[in-house]
């Protein structure tokens, strides 16, 4: 017999999210699994947990709003571990329910402020990527919240990580961040790929290609950033 963990990974490897919902409803422990595949192993399986935080979000907001500080926690260094997706799950509640999180959403997307953990010398890439991720995955809900990182994103474009420049490109291409095109230029002819989740599905895709698409949103003669 299927354990739990099994059946819920099983239902969101599926898209099957109307399943997953009615194991969320049968108390504490489910919830509790949830979150923890958070940490899975497979990228794929973090991130359709991921989104299924967005539904579950929309089902069952006081359940979820309870999470959200056990999800928080897991990116601050008292908690001694990696939050591997946690960034993101905040991102996706904010992003369809974004009264529920949108004070939990601030320190995610500040996280990129501190210079102690996010320049190079001494960053923690995991947290950073997924502040990024959760900034462009915002962007269609709380708009003015995504605008006011431009500057901070503007300045990974560059940056020697392909992840953490290709993330903060496509973040900018969401937020059409018009003060970037300069730095974007310059990056057309990036070939290094990176993975993108967006739509249920992991995208790959260059950083080349990613800066040409957000010259095109920025500049009005495009529209998809990804």
């Amino acid at each position: 017999m299927a354990s739990l963990r099994d059946d819920l990974i099983g239902h969101l490897l599926a898209r099957d999210y109307s399943s997953a919902l009615k194991l969320l409803q049968g108390g504490r422990r489910p919830v509790r699994t949830l979150m923890g595949l958070l940490f899975h192993e497979e990228p794929i399986v973090r991130w359709r947990a991921v989104t299924m935080y967005g539904h579950f979000a929309l089902a069952e907001p006081d359940v979820v709003k309870t999470q959200l500080f056990r999800i928080l926690y897991t990116l601050s260094e008292e908690s001694s571990i990696v939050g591997w997706a946690s960034a993101q799950a905040i991102g996706e509640i904010a992003r369809v329910a974004p009264e529920l999180a949108r004070e939990d959403i601030r320190p995610v997307i500040h996280f990129m402020d501190d210079d102690e953990v996010s320049l190079p010398a001494n960053r923690n890439t995991v947290q950073l990527a997924g502040s990024i991720w959760a900034i462009g995955n915002i962007a269609e809900t709380l708009p003015e919240m995504a605008f006011e990182m431009g500057p901070v994103l503007t300045r990974f474009i560059d940056d020697p990580d392909p992840e953490v420049r290709g993330l903060s490109i496509w973040a900018i291409c969401r937020i059409s961040y018009k003060k970037a095109a300069e730095k974007l230029q310059k990056m057309l002819d990036d070939s290094a790929v990176i993975e993108i989740y967006s739509y249920d599905e992991l995208n790959t895709v260059s950083v080349g290609q990613l800066a040409r698409k957000a010259l095109d949103k920025i500049n009005g003669t495009g529209g998809a950033c990804l």
